[in-house]
């Protein structure tokens, strides 16, 4: 288990920076995971991703990145000595409002 989490935390080293990736380029950090479950499994390369992710309990890459740029988001708004507080001020302010 802890090398799960070893692993798991070298794959998310700086996955925020990720978010301005292009798709290409985020399938190869997704590939290497996959690897990484079918692995871990012991599966077949024709079985589902989203299988192995049941199996193991791993989440998909997207959606961890998504949450840890949610998070950075947060921090930068709510710490004003952060060197990026002030570039932080308008995210979130395109939202889309409820009628």
């Amino acid at each position: 288990d802890y090398r799960r989490q070893a692993r798991q935390k070298l794959l998310e080293y700086g996955i925020a920076a990720w978010s301005s990736a292009s798709n290409k380029q985020f399938v190869k950090v997704s590939n290497s995971q996959n690897r990484a479950m079918r692995i871990i499994t012991g599966a077949m390369k024709s079985t589902p991703i989203k299988a192995m992710e049941t199996i193991t309990g791993i989440q998909p890459m997207a959606d961890r990145r998504d949450r840890k740029v949610l998070v950075l988001a947060e921090k930068l708004k709510r710490l004003n000595s952060h060197p990026m507080y002030e570039r932080s001020k308008g995210f979130g302010r395109s939202r889309i409002q409820r009628t």
